[in-house]
């Protein structure tokens, strides 16, 4: 079973794009003055569905 729930794996599992991605997302967060939390028991990449929802959040709340 394919991990849906982060966008550069659903990304290379069907086209040929997604290299460079992470990086991408995290300066986009920078952007809008977020960061992905750096303690280890919190730890997730930022391309995961659950921190692309939480922004979207943040970004219509503002």
């Amino acid at each position: 079973m394919r991990n849906i729930y982060y966008q550069t794996v659903f990304i290379w599992s069907y086209t040929s794009f997604g290299t460079g991605q992470v990086p991408d997302i995290t300066e986009f967060y920078r952007y809008f003055g977020l960061a992905v939390s750096k303690r280890d028991d919190k730890r997730e990449l930022p391309d995961h569905l659950c921190a692309e929802l939480e922004f979207l959040h943040f970004l219509a709340f503002q």
